[in-house]
């Protein structure tokens, strides 16, 4: 407990610099569910793939990582070939919505999705390996705080009187708890995985 006050607050600087992620990622969460809410749920998961060529945009220009002409070829064969792989999964399963769709308001979600997911993923990146001694859990600590900082300041902006009423837990359930455990768990994997290797491998994993 000490080591993380150490770290976490009386180190507020490096703090600080995961608020640029994780306010990245909390639009993101929220473009996202604009984005399924507006397209067909095959055509989401093959548009959203895009996030593997601007990760590997922004790794060239913020970590200077040199890519090969190979390299840059194999990336883009490999994108479209996860979008068609995504796409023969959800056609079998994949049904018409109901409700009014707004397919360009969803494709403009997407796109700008796949800019904050390069980006946040490199800067985090970027944060993580600048260090001389990295702790890949104090650093995930660091994000997940700055990150349910503007959750809470969305869900306070959208829900406040709802959660005034009925409280902060109100509509959750054994699948809202299993969500977050899986999510936070893939979390702490991510970072292990940026730490060891970087985030093109992370897109494509």
């Amino acid at each position: 407990l000490q080591i993380i006050i150490q770290e976490v607050f009386l180190k507020w600087r490096h703090t600080l610099l995961l608020f640029v992620p994780a306010f990245l990622y909390a639009i993101q969460n929220n473009l996202l569910l604009v984005a399924i809410t507006n397209l067909d749920s095959a055509i989401y998961s093959v548009t959203y793939q895009m996030k593997i060529l601007t990760t590997a945009l922004f790794s060239v220009f913020l970590l200077h990582k040199k890519l090969s002409l190979r390299q840059w070829i194999a990336l883009i064969i490999i994108v479209p070939g996860v979008g068609l792989v995504e796409l023969s999964s959800k056609s079998s399963t994949a049904k018409t919505s109901t409700t009014d769709q707004d397919p360009f308001l969803g494709f403009v979600c997407i796109v700008i999705c796949s800019l904050t997911s390069g980006f946040a993923g490199v800067f985090f990146e970027m944060v993580l390996k600048g260090r001389t001694k990295n702790n890949i859990w104090i650093q995930s600590i660091q994000l997940c705080l700055a990150t349910c900082f503007f959750c809470c300041i969305n869900a306070g902006t959208k829900d406040l009187a709802r959660i005034r009423e009925e409280g902060f837990f109100t509509g959750y359930n054994v699948y809202t708890w299993i969500t977050i455990i899986l999510n936070g768990a893939s979390g702490v994997l991510i970072a292990a995985v940026v730490n060891y290797t970087d985030n093109i491998v992370k897109g494509l994993s």
